[in-house]
């Protein structure tokens, strides 16, 4: 089982004897976090050469701040590069709600991105099926091939 496997979907943390919940954002981050240690492990044993810069990586980067609040990461396909922002919201004492933001405008990106989140869903499944399909339905045909 890889590392990104095993980390995702980690809603829960054992703390002793008692379940401690994380947060949809702290969930994300964890997943991201392993798919970077597991892309930095990887680079480290291939040979020296550069990457490819417009090969597609999932996610190119990820940091949530010091109050689990917000959520920063990007992710690249074919040399498009996409900055996100998540920002986490309280509706009320028990509802929470997320923004969200982007480098480039993606078309329902904040009900897709809420979607995600309230579902328990993945960063990974999040990325391929709402920001790289835009990508590729929305930008990739305009480019020079």
């Amino acid at each position: 089982m890889t590392l990104i496997t095993s980390s995702l979907h980690k809603a829960y943390q054992q703390e002793g004897n008692v379940l401690l919940q994380s947060s949809a954002l702290e969930c994300w981050n964890q997943e991201i976090q392993a798919f970077l240690l597991e892309r930095r492990q990887s680079l480290s044993q291939a040979d020296s050469r550069l990457p490819d810069p417009v090969s597609d990586v999932l996610f190119l980067q990820g940091q949530l701040n010091i109050d689990h609040s917000t959520l920063t990461f990007g992710t690249s396909l074919h040399g498009v590069f996409i900055h996100l922002t998540v920002a986490e919201v309280q509706d009320s004492v028990e509802t929470k709600s997320y923004t969200f933001s982007s480098s480039i405008f993606i078309e329902d990106l904040e009900m897709n991105g809420n979607l995600y989140l309230r579902e328990e869903r993945t960063a990974c499944a999040f990325v391929h099926n709402v920001i790289w399909t835009f990508v590729q339905q929305e930008i990739l045909p305009f480019t020079i091939a």
